[in-house]
C-alpha cells in the first residue's frame, strides 16, 4: 500500500537465508554450462598444472635497473663481504678499473659457485647472513665493468657486453683466500665521477660493522664507539642541523628521509641483527611491512618530544611539519595547543592557543590565508583585523583550504584529550569568519596609496623629510653596492596609505606614510633608525609597490646584507640626520631633548 515502508526484498532474503558460497567473478559471466562439446569430467582430464618461467631478458633488466650508481654497486660488495664473515674490505679504484678484496669465506666448492653465483634469485637459508636475501646484488658491478672473481681455486669471468649471460668458470687454480674482484670499466671513469663515487661510498658505508678501506684509507666510523644522542636495543641516533635524516640498515645507508617525516635531522643506524625490510635495490625501506620501522620512528619521535618540552631547540619548518602530521595520532596531540606550528604570512609562527585567543576575544577578526610577505596581510594583522596564515600552514596539515584546515583540527584534536580544552571547544565560533583568501574577505578594500602634495605637508613632516635626505643618498648607494645594479637616489616625499608604512614607484620617489612619520617623530632616534630601514627596504623594490606585493627569500637576504654591511655608515648618517632634525623644529619633547644631548656628547668625544 502507498505510504507504507516495506523492507527491500533483497534484505528479507539475506536476513532469512544463508549466503551461498562465493563464486569467482568469472563464473557469474560464464554460466553453469560446460565448454561446448565437453563434459566437466572430460575438461578435468585435459587440464594440466603449469609453472610460470622467467625469460632471460629479465636478468639483464635486473642487472641494469639495480645499478643506479657505481658507489651503490661497491656497497653491494661490502654487504656481501660482511655476510661472508670478512673482517675488512679493501677497495682500490682508479679511472680505468677497480679491485675489491675481502678475507671472508668466499666460494669453497663448485656446488657453492653453481648454486650461489650462477643462479639468480636463490633464497639464502643461512640465518647468519646480515644483508643477503635473494642473491641479486652481486650483479650490479656487471653493468659497469667486465669482472673477474677469484675465490679459492675458482675464477669466474663475467662480461655481459661481450658474452651476455654466459660466464667462464675456471677450476683447480692456485688458492686465493676470501674473494677478490677485479674489474675494468667499459667506459673510462672521468675523474669527477671517480671522486663522486668515493664520496658516495664514504657516506654509504660510514657506519659499516667492519672496516672499509678505499685506496688505503679507512672510511668506517665504528658505530659501537661513536657518540650518539640516543641508543636503545634497536638503533643509535645522532641529531644534527639540516633538512633530512640518513637511515642506515645495520651500518649501510638505505636512503635519506625528510625531517618532516621523521622529526629529526642527522643519522639513524640500526644495530647488527636489527634488520630493516628494504626494497630489492636496497634504496628504500618497506615502511608498510617492516616490523622494525615503527620502533625506529617512535624512538625519533621520543627525541622530538624531549626537544619540544625542553624549549632548548629551535623549531624548524621540518619539525613543524612533523608535529602537525603527528596530530593524526591522538597520542601525538599532547601539548599541541602551545606549539608554534602555525606560520603566518608575515613569517612569524604562532601556537593554536595564541591564534584562538586572538580570534575568540573579538567578533570581527577573520581567519584567512595569503602568500608570504603580502603587504595587505601585514597591515591587516598589525591592525588586529585578521589572522593570515601562510600557504605552508595549510599544506602542513594536508588541507586544501582554510575551511579544510579548521575541519582537520576539529577532527584530529577532537579525538584526543584536547577536546576538553576550553579554547578548542570554542573553535566552531570562528567558522563564519573563515575566508579562503584575503581577496575574498571584507578587508579587500581597494588599497589607497597616494603622494601628499608638498604644500600640504605638516611642518614636522617637512622637517623629518629634510633630515632623512641626509641618509637618502647613502641608502641608495648601499643598495646599489649590494645588488650590483644602478640605483640612483629617489626623492623622499610624504604619502598616505591604508596598507603600508611606505611605498615607491621603483624609480623616482619613496613615499613615507604620515602615521609612520608621526611615530618616528614621537620615538626620536630609534624611530629615525627605523625609517632608515624602511628607506632601504623601498630601494630594494625596483617597481611600483603601492599595491599588494610579496617579499621573497632573495629580497629578505638582500635587505639583511645591506643592513649588516652598511650598518656603520648608515648609523653615522642617521645620527647626523637626527641632530639636523632637532635643530630644525621649534620645540622638541623631553625624550628627544635627552637623546639629542647624548648624541651631542658622543659626537664631542669622537
Amino acid at each position: 500500500m502507498a505510504g507504507m515502508n516495506h523492507p527491500p526484498r533483497v534484505w528479507q532474503h539475506r536476513a532469512t537465508h544463508r549466503r551461498a558460497p562465493r563464486r569467482a567473478w568469472f563464473e557469474h559471466h560464464s554460466g553453469d554450462r560446460p565448454t561446448r562439446g565437453r563434459t566437466r569430467e572430460q575438461e578435468s582430464k585435459v587440464a594440466e598444472t603449469r609453472r610460470f618461467t622467467v625469460n632471460p631478458a629479465i636478468i639483464r633488466h635486473l642487472i641494469s635497473s639495480q645499478a643506479g650508481t657505481l658507489e651503490k654497486a661497491f656497497g653491494e660488495c661490502v654487504m656481501n663481504s660482511i655476510d661472508a664473515g670478512a673482517s675488512k674490505v679493501e677497495i682500490s679504484l682508479d679511472n680505468d678499473g677497480f679491485v675489491v678484496m675481502d678475507d671472508g669465506c668466499g666460494f669453497k666448492t663448485r656446488e657453492e659457485v653453481l648454486a650461489c653465483f650462477e643462479v639468480f634469485g636463490f633464497e639464502h637459508t643461512d640465518k647468519s647472513r646480515v644483508f643477503g636475501q635473494f642473491g641479486l646484488g652481486r650483479a650490479q658491478l656487471w653493468n659497469w665493468a667486465s669482472t673477474i672473481w677469484s675465490t679459492h681455486q675458482f675464477r669466474l669471468d663475467v662480461d655481459i657486453r661481450a658474452r651476455g649471460l654466459d660466464y667462464e668458470l675456471a677450476d683447480n687454480l692456485d688458492d686465493v683466500p676470501g674473494m677478490t674482484i677485479g674489474g675494468g670499466f667499459y667506459e673510462r671513469l672521468p675523474e669527477a665521477e671517480r671522486q663522486s663515487c668515493i664520496r658516495g661510498l664514504e657516506r654509504m658505508c660510514k657506519y659499516s660493522v667492519i672496516p672499509v678501506f678505499i685506496n688505503g684509507r679507512n672510511i668506517q666510523h665504528d658505530p659501537a664507539t661513536a657518540k650518539w644522542q640516543y641508543e636503545d636495543e634497536n638503533c643509535w641516533i645522532r641529531k644534527s642541523d639540516g633538512w633530512g635524516v640518513d637511515i642506515y640498515n645495520q651500518g649501510i645507508l638505505v636512503r635519506s628521509y625528510s625531517s618532516s617525516e621523521i622529526g629529526i635531522s642527522g643519522a639513524i643506524v640500526t644495530k647488527r641483527g636489527k634488520v630493516l625490510a628494504v626494497s630489492m635495490s636496497r634504496t628504500d625501506v618497506l615502511t608498510q611491512t617492516c616490523k622494525l620501522w615503527p620502533k625506529i620512528k617512535a624512538a625519533a619521535a621520543k627525541l622530538v618530544d624531549v626537544e619540544v618540552k625542553s624549549g632548548k631547540s629551535r623549531l624548524t619548518d621540518e619539525k613543524r611539519d612533523f608535529l602537525a602530521q603527528a596530530t593524526i595520532n591522538p597520542d601525538g596531540c599532547d601539548g599541541f595547543m602551545d606549539l608554534k606550528v602555525f606560520t603566518l604570512s608575515n613569517g612569524r609562527h604562532e601556537s593554536l592557543s595564541a591564534l584562538l585567543y586572538k580570534l575568540i576575544r573579538t567578533d570581527d577578526m577573520i581567519l584567512t590565508t595569503a602568500p608570504h610577505g603580502d603587504k595587505v596581510a601585514e597591515r591587516a594583522m598589525r591592525d588586529g583585523l585578521a589572522v593570515v596564515l601562510a600557504p605552508r600552514t595549510l599544506s602542513r596539515f594536508d588541507a586544501e583550504s582554510v575551511s579544510a584546515l579548521v575541519d582537520c583540527l576539529i577532527e584530529r584534536l577532537g579525538a584526543s584529550s584536547l577536546r576538553e580544552n576550553w579554547q578548542f571547544q570554542r573553535i566552531n565560533e570562528i567558522r563564519d569568519r573563515v575566508y579562503e583568501s584575503l581577496d575574498d574577505s571584507p578587508i579587500k578594500s581597494v588599497l589607497r596609496a597616494e603622494v601628499v602634495p608638498t604644500h600640504e605637508w605638516k611642518p614636522m613632516h617637512r622637517a623629518m623629510i629634510s633630515a632623512l635626505n641626509l641618509v637618502n643618498g647613502p641608502a641608495a648607494y648601499a643598495v646599489a653596492s649590494q645588488t650590483g645594479t644602478e640605483n640612483p637616489a629617489r626623492a623622499l616625499v610624504v604619502g598616505e596609505s591604508n596598507a603600508a608604512e611606505a611605498f615607491t614607484d621603483g624609480s623616482t620617489f619613496v613615499a613615507i606614510e604620515t602615521e609612520a612619520l608621526d611615530k618616528a617623530i614621537h620615538d626620536g632616534l630609534p624611530g629615525m633608525l627605523r625609517l632608515v630601514g624602511i628607506i632601504v627596504h623601498e630601494y630594494l623594490h625596483n617597481d611600483d609597490d603601492s599595491g599588494s606585493h610579496i617579499h621573497d627569500q632573495e629580497f629578505y637576504e638582500s635587505f639583511h646584507e645591506v643592513m649588516l654591511d652598511s650598518a656603520d655608515s648608515l648609523y653615522a648618517r642617521c645620527l647626523e640626520a637626527f641632530r639636523f632634525y632637532c635643530k630644525r623644529v621649534e620645540k622638541i619633547n623631553a625624550r628627544l631633548a635627552k637623546q639629542a644631548d647624548v648624541v651631542a656628547m658622543s659626537a664631542a668625544q669622537a
